[in-house]
């Protein structure tokens, strides 16, 4: 939260600097520096907004709760991306549909099937040689 404040104030300093000494009448720099006001407080409010948010017991909660359920919805998305790997190299294969299925049936059913899928999808991302059966 601090961090992200002095940064904000460091922009809008470097942005004031370089845009001040461009010519404007008293008018225009009159309205423009009325533009950067509403926007600068506008950031300020909701930078405090989060800040008391984050003093609140329940908003904390709620925030541990979606990031649980970020990490275990990224990790549902990787495994589907290691089942589709999976179906992709036994369709390269040339293996027919009716084995596929039958494979994913194993695969839900028997715990060495899941295992060996595993292992040999772990050996691949270590860039060891496969030797399980698929």
């Amino acid at each position: 939260m601090i961090k992200r404040m002095y940064k904000f104030h460091i922009i809008v300093i470097k942005y004031l600097a370089k845009e001040l000494f461009k010519k404007r009448t008293p008018k225009e720099l009159c309205s423009f520096l009325g533009l950067v006001a509403k926007q600068y407080f506008s950031v300020l409010l909701n930078e405090y907004k989060m800040l008391f948010r984050y003093f609140d017991k329940h908003y904390r909660e709620e925030l541990k709760l979606r990031k649980k359920h970020a990490g275990i919805k990224t990790d549902l998305i990787r495994a589907l991306k290691l089942l589709q790997l999976v179906e992709k190299e036994m369709k390269e294969k040339g293996m027919p549909r009716w084995k596929i299925r039958q494979f994913f049936r194993d695969f839900y059913n028997n715990g060495e099937v899941r295992e060996d899928v595993i292992n040999d999808l772990m050996n691949k991302i270590n860039g060891e040689a496969p030797n399980a059966k698929v």
